[in-house]
């Protein structure tokens, strides 16, 4: 059985991106997908003293610069795992690319970034962490973040990439997941189609449908219900009465 532990929010700066309950939540969130990404050998980008699996390869600050990753490990792995840690990283796409090296063809890449309406909410510079250097979305037309990234994006730079899975992470206030495979063949990245059309797409390799951007539209509205008290709901109804 694969086992599962506490994810770490550490990330290159060296200071915790959230409390450990945030990455209970994570941990809470794996499902039948990781049990089947998280085998064989793996390198955790930066754990901090709290690595995804206890014989995972950690790579933190002391290891050296997650941004040149490959300057300092030569070998490639089944999985590469890092959460919270790419938007601290001062060329996401060169980072990203670094990662991406590092992982075996057939192997996976496994990335969590917070979500940037759900996580800065409009306000930049970040209110929260003050080394955040880009904010990141699906993918957007145009973004309030003078420092927005579209994953989608990042994802078509990337060789022989497969994306497995875009989306808000369950349980999550703000986590946004993907979840790429290297493939064993060629991929032409320039065949992508562009991504509004992506976006839409039934492509087997892209898990983007309709049911999960719906679920995401709910889980947003139920949240600003939630924080606003049902207020608008409240003064409805005293309205109807």
């Amino acid at each position: 059985m694969t086992k599962v532990k506490t994810i770490s929010y550490l990330c290159q700066s060296g200071e915790a991106e959230t409390p450990e309950g945030e990455a209970t939540k994570a941990r809470l969130s794996f499902g039948e997908l990781e049990k089947r990404i998280f085998c064989g050998s793996g390198l955790d980008i930066g754990c901090g003293d709290d690595p995804l699996f206890p014989d995972v390869r950690r790579f933190d600050k002391q290891d050296g610069d997650a941004n040149n990753i490959t300057k300092y490990i030569n070998e490639q792995f089944d999985y590469v795992f890092s959460s919270h840690c790419l938007e601290h990283m001062l060329d996401p796409l060169q980072a990203l690319t670094e990662w991406w090296g590092v992982v075996k063809p057939g192997g996976y890449l496994y990335i969590l970034v917070p979500d940037e309406d759900m996580y800065e909410k409009g306000i930049w510079p970040s209110k929260h962490n003050s080394d955040h250097k880009w904010t990141f979305t699906i993918h957007k037309h145009k973004s309030w973040s003078p420092v927005s990234i579209n994953i989608l994006d990042l994802i078509r730079e990337l060789p022989s990439c497969e994306p497995v899975s875009l989306g808000l992470v369950a349980l999550s206030d703000y986590s946004l997941k993907m979840v790429l495979r290297k493939s064993k063949q060629e991929i032409d990245n320039a065949k992508f189609c562009p991504a509004d059309r992506l976006l839409s797409t039934r492509e087997p390799y892209l898990k983007l449908t309709a049911v999960s951007s719906f679920r995401l539209f709910v889980q947003v509205l139920i949240r600003q219900l939630i924080r606003s008290g049902f207020s608008g709901f409240s003064g409805y109804f005293k309205k109807k009465s």
